[in-house]
């Protein structure tokens, strides 16, 4: 139905009676993938901290029109994040890579940040050590 390089939106749907007969139009527009591709991978490289699916949500969203809040990236820093590496996985946080392939930290959104803060206050509840961690705002 559509090439490779091209995917289909819909719009509006307008209804209109006359009479007895009812008529239904749908406006639909052509978005070219490759456009939305490059478009992601300029926002991408505007901030090296800019996590790609973040970008490609927004890319997608002002192709069809539409406003999407940005989310914003946090980096978690702290002398524990090693020692609580499993939970800041399970909390939603990926590991990053520099260009070199070392480790630049972990980094997450919104939703990570606060099942993490929920995971810490656990173990403070629970009388147990309350790691060391800090919340960095990236963009």
């Amino acid at each position: 139905m559509y090439s490779d390089d091209e995917a289909s939106a819909s719009h509006t749907h307008t209804t209109a009676d006359h009479g007895d007969e009812t008529m239904t139009t749908a406006t639909t527009t052509k978005i070219s993938t490759r456009d939305v591709m490059l478009r992601a991978w300029e926002l991408r490289r505007q901030h090296d901290d800019n996590l790609f699916s973040e970008c490609l949500r927004q890319a997608w969203a002002e192709a069809r029109g539409e406003q999407v809040p940005a989310k914003k990236t946090w980096k978690l820093v702290g002398r524990d994040t090693y020692t609580y590496r499993a939970d800041i996985k399970h909390a939603g946080f990926k590991a990053r890579r520099n260009r070199h392939g070392e480790f630049a930290g972990w980094y997450g959104d919104d939703d990570a940040k606060e099942w993490m803060e929920e995971i810490i206050e656990e173990y403070a509840g629970e009388g147990r050590y309350r790691p060391k961690l800090q919340f960095v705002e990236v963009n």
